[in-house]
């Protein structure tokens, strides 16, 4: 069974992740193995193993993002609700202002607190009609061309913005805004459906509010309800009132549920002759119809918006593949054996010294992982300075997959045509890390993932600039910061970057 997963759980995670980024490899790889060893029961899902790793590192921390991001969120959670009862409130004292002379509107009642809801709704309902249309695109809108003009204009400013900051400091800042769009791309869909959520219970108590105001002053006052236009007729408005009423009007008929024909004229004010000629029973009559209005077409589609995001964020934290290449990273390291032998130190006492893996020691696969293979792919400028057998050696010890086969590749789209590969097969580029990450590179890199499925791994071998007699060499600083830079520009949450060589 999947261990249920809460926002405040991802916040944990990811910022452990983002911490083991800066963190020595050795140790990382000594403590996540040595919590997997440790656990009594291996669970069966990834998720579930990641969720008790997240809470094996809280234990270790007085206080975590995570726990600062639930006691902000609940505070909305009661902030969201209780503005919504009270602009409620207001809203609908504001429409039953009632002075004695001239009766409440209904037109303005149904126009505001109905109508205008409704109208609401319709976009909601587009706007996810749009969602699901583009596969769960992270733009709320239903307005698709204007989506687009905004977003142009956007970057036009984002690329002026850009020509204004040195190479060096657009360069992080695009790396940045990677990261946030690659963060986007993995946990998007839950965030706005916990927004959503809190925006549907700000709803559902707005109409509360309303509803409850309106009963609270017909109760506590003696209020007159009538209507005025000079343009629909009484016919006119009796259709419109018996056309709301159809959900409740099988239960409350005509003259209970909805105003008659003869109540509907005997209620039009004119403002000239005021009310005195106007019966009592004709201007009460529009009450239970405003309520069930409010009621029907206000507080019940909030309710079900909010059930349905409810819902919908509990499928989504269950659905969570932690399949990504943080992910992946963490996997390897909780699953990869490690070799040790014991010697002597240099000082004459026993000693454990970790001994680099021979062989490869591909990890188990969990559900939604990816595979124990990989394609190699190799520049095709290299097939002449590296040895097949070396390298495959070296991808599978790095990668923990075995090599499917090795293909010989010259950038560009004619090269990747000709590329036989499978969209969930996983892959692996070799590159040399010295020779920087020019346009031709990150281009073929985006039509690369395009052949891809979204959510097969990609990963980025590094190679550094080895001697003479060597095949490989450890990545130098700058090099793996350039790389490490220019990928996540690329937003890809399944993109990971491995060196040959281990510094």
């Amino acid at each position: 069974m999947k261990a249920p997963w809460t926002i405040r759980d991802l916040v944990d995670f990811d910022y452990f992740l983002y911490r083991d980024e800066e963190a020595d490899g050795e140790e990382l790889r000594q403590r996540d193995r040595a919590f997997y060893t440790g656990l009594e029961d291996l669970p069966d899902e990834r998720s579930t193993l990641f969720h008790r790793w997240v809470r094996f590192r809280g234990e270790a921390e007085d206080a975590t993002p995570g726990e600062a991001f639930a006691e902000c969120f609940s505070i909305l959670k009661i902030a969201f609700p209780l503005a919504g009862c009270l602009s409620g409130a207001a809203l609908a004292i504001g429409l039953l202002h009632y002075r004695g002379t001239v009766a409440v509107n209904v037109s303005s009642y149904v126009g505001v607190l109905v109508v205008l809801q409704l109208l609401l709704l319709l976009a909601l309902l587009a706007t996810l009609l749009y969602r699901r249309r583009t596969l769960g695109s992270g733009i709320p809108t239903a307005y698709p061309l204007l989506s687009r003009a905004v977003f142009r204009g956007s970057a036009r400013i984002w690329r002026g913005s850009l020509r204004k900051l040195g190479g060096s400091q657009a360069g992080k800042l695009q790396s940045g805004l990677g990261e946030l769009r690659l963060k986007n791309a993995l946990y998007g869909r839950v965030i706005y459906q916990q927004v959503f959520q809190l925006a549907q219970a700000f709803g559902v108590l707005f109409n509360l509010g309303a509803l409850g105001m309106t009963l609270l002053r017909v109760t506590t006052g003696d209020l007159a309800f009538g209507w005025q236009s000079t343009v629909f007729s009484p016919e006119t408005v009796h259709r419109i009132g018996r056309s709301l009423a159809l959900p409740w009007r099988w239960l409350w008929g005509e003259g209970v549920g909805y105003p008659s024909l003869e109540q509907v004229a005997g209620s039009k004010m004119i403002l000239k002759e005021g009310m005195q000629d106007l019966a009592t029973s004709d201007l009460r009559s529009w009450l239970l119809f405003l309520c069930l209005c409010l009621a029907v077409y206000g507080f019940l589609p909030r309710l079900a918006l909010w059930i349905y995001a409810a819902c919908r964020q509990a499928r989504s934290l269950r659905c969570l593949s932690f399949t990504h290449a943080a992910g992946e990273r963490l996997y390897r390291r909780m699953t990869t054996p490690m070799l040790e032998s014991a010697g002597t130190s240099p000082d004459g006492d026993p000693h454990t010294f970790p001994l680099p893996d021979a062989s490869p020691t591909p990890h188990p696969p969990s559900p939604g992982s990816p595979g124990n293979s990989t394609l190699l792919l190799v520049p095709e400028e290299l097939a002449g300075e590296l040895e097949a057998d070396p390298l495959v050696r070296m991808v599978e010890q790095r990668i923990g997959r075995s090599v499917s086969r090795t293909c010989w590749y010259t950038a560009g789209r004619q090269g990747l045509e000709n590329l036989d590969m499978e969209p969930h097969e996983t892959v692996t580029l070799y590159q040399e890390a010295w020779q920087p990450p020019i346009r031709e590179t990150l281009t073929f890199i985006k039509q690369l993932r395009q052949r891809l499925a979204p959510e097969t791994a990609l990963v980025i071998l590094l190679n550094g600039r080895a001697r003479p007699g060597e095949s490989f060499a450890p990545l130098r600083d700058i090099d793996r910061s350039t790389w490490t830079q220019v990928t996540r520009q690329l937003a890809d949450p399944y993109l990971d970057i491995a060196e040959a060589v281990t510094p």
